[in-house]
């Protein structure tokens, strides 16, 4: 008889019980748990770094210049003081892997010359001396030295080449081509020219 009485007592706790649950609790197991979100650093973020390199400053007055490289594109930003506030001379908007390279303003400050393409990082030339091609492009790709107006303007090709060095004074750009020296006017306004013969090899410093 107790045994019976002590049944009829659990039972009935258990059922006092389980109409005490909450029906939000009740749905809450039913429904599966979310996943956390993650947290950390995510790979977009990642790509999404602006990464700055070749700041360069001009020889007179206050003007600054660099390359940006984001999400596989290239651009050239420029900067005037006192201000500084930065704006965008030159976009190369396609991720074709050509580099930007050998910045330096010219004797006045109001060019400025870079060569575009090229492996500067690599350990060895690339079989006959190619430049890097990761788009595939049915264009083969050139190392060339190019010129633009730091006030904004589309760019002017000097050459094939690599190296530039604006001379001092004056507006010619001095820059290396296969082994030689050549010089150009920095506006592009005359063809390039080899600037004198030697027997020996220039070796490009970068």
């Amino acid at each position: 008889m107790r045994r019976a009485i002590v049944r009829v007592a659990m039972t009935a706790g258990a059922l006092v019980a389980w109409c005490s649950v909450s029906p939000e609790w009740v749905a809450a197991q039913r429904t599966p748990a979310k996943p956390a979100a993650p947290s950390g650093v995510t790979l977009e973020q990642v790509i999404d770094y602006a990464f700055p390199s070749e700041l360069v400053a001009a020889p007179v007055g206050q003007r600054f210049a660099w390359s940006s490289f984001q999400r596989g594109v290239r651009h050239i930003w420029i900067a005037d003081g006192p201000a500084f506030q930065a704006r965008e001379l030159v976009a190369y908007p396609n991720d074709d892997g050509q580099e930007l390279t050998g910045f330096a303003f010219s004797s006045d400050g109001k060019y400025l010359v870079y060569a575009r393409g090229g492996d500067h990082g690599a350990n060895w030339a690339a079989e006959r001396n190619l430049v890097p091609d990761p788009a595939s492009s049915p264009v083969q790709p050139k190392l060339q030295v190019w010129s633009v107006l730091a006030e904004g303007g589309t760019p002017v090709l000097l050459g094939d080449g690599d190296a530039p060095a604006p001379a001092p004074h004056g507006d010619r750009v001095a820059f290396e081509k296969d082994g030689e020296i050549w010089s150009a006017p920095v506006d592009g306004s005359k063809p390039a020219a080899k600037l004198f013969f030697t027997r020996g090899h220039n070796e490009s410093p970068v």
